[in-house]
């Protein structure tokens, strides 16, 4: 389904999808890794394919991975963000949402769960926690997250395999601690 060049892919339609319009973020306050930004395109042409099953953008991604990380850790990479969407799309129940990937003037800003799957493949690039749980259970609308979280550290491994300065990088992410009390 298509609204103007934000995309939805499956399900039905959220409750919150107009107010999610007004949510987006420029890739560059996303502060995404050049490796990010290539699994972002991926998923974008992944759930572009997954919208429209008469068109193969999904080559497109493959396509993608391999010009940037060469022709086997490019498919391997792919691979992983398909496995990553493909087990999210067994969780939801409405639609997920993106970007044209080919709109010049939008695909630099990212739809809101667009950016939920980038901050949590971030956390997993730094080791999980919180930050990973929460955008997974608000990805996966309070369902079962564990096969989509397994899919992610699988994705989060291999890109750091394959720019691990980005990893160095990164703050670490504030772990918090809840205090109970009588």
């Amino acid at each position: 389904m298509t609204k103007g060049n934000e995309q939805e892919m499956g399900g039905r339609r959220s409750p919150a999808a107009n107010e999610a319009k007004s949510r987006r973020v420029s890739i560059s306050d996303a502060g995404l890794s050049h490796a990010e930004r290539i699994v972002l395109r991926s998923l974008r042409l992944i759930c572009l394919s997954y919208a429209n099953p008469g068109c193969f953008t999904w080559e497109n991604a493959f396509e993608t991975c391999s010009k940037s990380f060469g022709p086997i850790y490019g498919p391997q990479l792919g691979v992983a963000t398909m496995n990553a969407m493909r087990s999210l799309r067994t969780t939801r129940a409405t639609s997920f949402r993106f970007t044209n990937p080919d709109c010049p003037c939008c695909r630099e800003t990212l739809a809101e769960h667009e950016v939920q799957f980038m901050n949590l493949l971030k956390a997993e690039r730094n080791g999980g926690g919180l930050t990973a749980q929460t955008n997974a259970l608000m990805l996966c609308e309070g369902t079962h997250s564990r096969p989509f979280l397994q899919a992610m550290k699988e994705l989060a491994g291999m890109l750091n395999n394959l720019e691990p300065k980005q990893r160095a990088e990164s703050p670490t992410p504030v772990r918090k601690r809840i205090r109970f009390t009588r």
